[in-house]
């Protein structure tokens, strides 16, 4: 009905990928509340025709571990360094410390190549359509990526 004509009208589409464009200020994302994100993302699994839904959300975002409660698998893309390390290291003992550490379960590490656009200023869209890091994103969706 209308939730899927609301959805289809904040998509966007570069060839076969379909995308919400991101906040003009990523500090407009801290005013949105847990329970706005999963009803929203219950709408896109109600009311859509995606199989795989991917979400690229950080801190920023508020309430994120009622976001992970409600997640059936969780990618999480790490760099191999100390302080990426530490970062991850500190998110799981706050999900231990708050008892959520069930969560745990649902995250899978991979280790993607780096986008071009992020080294050669380029479209991160593109980067999401081909190359390496496509590529990598496919085999994710797959389950055939690992970490």
């Amino acid at each position: 009905g209308k939730m899927r004509y609301k959805i289809q009208g904040m998509t966007s589409q570069m060839n076969r990928l379909h995308y919400i464009a991101p906040a003009t200020f990523s500090c407009e994302l801290k005013n949105i509340k847990s329970e706005e994100w999963i009803d929203f993302l219950g709408n896109i699994e109600n009311y859509s025709d995606y199989d795989v839904v991917i979400i690229d959300i950080g801190a920023i975002v508020s309430g994120l571990i009622h976001i992970f409660e409600r997640c059936d698998q969780i990618y999480m893309p790490i760099l191999d360094d100390y302080l990426s390390s530490m970062k991850i290291k500190q998110f799981e003992e706050n999900l231990r410390n708050t008892q959520k550490d069930w969560i745990l379960e649902h995250f899978c590490k991979v280790k993607l190549p780096y986008p071009r656009a992020a080294y050669e200023g380029g479209l991160y869209l593109e980067d999401l359509l081909s190359g390496p890091f496509a590529e990598g994103v496919k085999l994710v969706c797959k389950g055939e990526f690992g970490g």
